[in-house]
């Protein structure tokens, strides 16, 4: 869920990104087309304005009244350069452009400025049209690069932009792990102090409902008391499962990978369970092949002692008119290479689940809803999950649930 909302969040940027590049370049191609408009129309389309021809020997210039017009709009004004430099023809142009240029000056102008003002030339037969513009009306500048140069600005820009999206993507990355830190952190630090707050009143209410148990008669009080007792167990059961759950989900919590006798931690767990005292219509059997007698599996003692425990809660919890609980461990054939060789299983013949319910069963988890057993079941899921365990859940035949995982 947490790479799902990172990634719906990176191709959020991007597509913001995007529009955002397309949204600028059209605001600079309309600021760049109504700025250079004129200067465009008039380097570009003179010589649909003007005409020059021989009449008798003598070279005639044409301004037709559309150029008069344009020119007019833009304060412009125009002159034509015969081969000579000589003015054969001006239109608006100021007095203090009035006179013969020599090449030097042309050569000049063409590049920069005549006088400060801005020009730009078209070639007309042997003819120079130049078109000019008021002054500080324009820019003109006159850029020389080697064609290596030019050559690897098309291969450096495309570069430059990989870079910056790369830069974006890890900004937010980091960014989104910093958010979700401080957010995991918190709920954490939430659910460690809503558990500590509560561990002191359910001490004090385990400890007088065990009072009033010992010391009431036989009867409805003392199975009142009883039932008190129970609920308690189970809530300070809800609270640990709750802390471990978190810890697991946020990989926060201090577990180590020890070598452990599974089945001496089975056999403990079930003598421990009967200790608890297990209502008499629950009952319990341990099934496990000799050859795994001295089974060692790497894992946290602690966690195989809480999914044990919880699967055997679920049983009870979830059968309350009584059942058969069989936990075992034996040996599977190995069907193809890299299966796993050892099956550790709870199973009970209660009242089953639906086929619905077995479905949600087996589904992944979510980081924002429970299974529908309750959040014993999705502990189990995390902590097969943190030491590589495949973990099935399945009807037992001819009633009831089992579990199989696959060590």
């Amino acid at each position: 869920m947490k790479i799902r909302n990172i990634l719906s969040g990176l191709v959020l940027l991007l597509l913001t990104a995007f529009v955002l590049f397309i949204l600028e370049i059209g605001i600079l191609y309309q600021v760049s087309y109504h700025y250079n408009m004129n200067a465009r129309i008039y380097s570009h389309e003179v010589t649909g304005f003007v005409t020059i021809a021989d009449e008798k020997g003598k070279t005639v210039v044409t301004l037709s009244k559309e150029g008069e017009k344009k020119l007019t709009e833009c304060s412009a004004f125009l002159f034509v350069l015969n081969e000579n430099g000589k003015i054969i023809y001006d239109y608006q142009v100021p007095g203090e452009l009035i006179h013969d240029y020599s090449l030097t000056e042309v050569a000049s102008f063409t590049r920069w400025y005549l006088s400060d003002y801005p020009v730009t030339t078209v070639i007309m037969g042997e003819n120079l049209v130049i078109v000019g513009y008021p002054r500080n009306s324009m820019w003109k500048y006159q850029i020389n690069q080697s064609l290596i140069y030019t050559q690897a600005i098309t291969w450096i820009y495309p570069l430059l932009v990989l870079v910056n999206i790369v830069t974006i993507i890890l900004v937010s990355v980091l960014r989104t792990r910093f958010l979700a830190g401080k957010k995991e952190q918190e709920r954490t630090e939430w659910i460690a102090g809503v558990s500590h707050d509560i561990r002191t009143p359910l001490t004090i209410v385990l400890g007088n409902a065990n009072s009033l148990k010992e010391k009431l008669p036989e009867g409805e009080n003392a199975k009142k008391a009883e039932m008190i007792e129970r609920e308690a167990l189970r809530i300070r059961a809800l609270i640990s499962n709750l802390n471990t759950s978190n810890k697991l989900a946020y990989g926060i919590g201090k577990w180590e990978r020890q070598e452990v006798n599974l089945s001496a931690l089975l056999r403990s767990e079930m003598i421990e369970m009967i200790n608890r005292g297990l209502p008499e219509h629950y009952a319990v059997e341990l099934e496990i092949d000799e050859m795994l007698e001295n089974l060692i599996v790497k894992g946290d003692r602690m966690l195989i002692q809480r999914l044990l425990e919880n699967l055997i809660d679920n049983a009870v919890v979830h059968n309350p008119q009584g059942c058969h609980i069989r936990v075992g461990l034996q040996l599977r054939q190995r069907i193809r290479p890299f299966t796993k060789k050892y099956l550790l299983y709870v199973a009970d013949d209660g009242s089953g689940v639906s086929a619905q319910q077995l479905r949600k069963l087996s589904a992944g988890m979510q980081e924002s809803k429970l299974a529908e057993h309750g959040l014993g079941t999705r502990l189990v899921k995390q902590i097969a999950k943190y030491h590589h365990w495949r973990i099935r859940f399945c009807a037992n035949s001819p009633s009831g649930l089992i579990c199989m995982i696959d060590l």
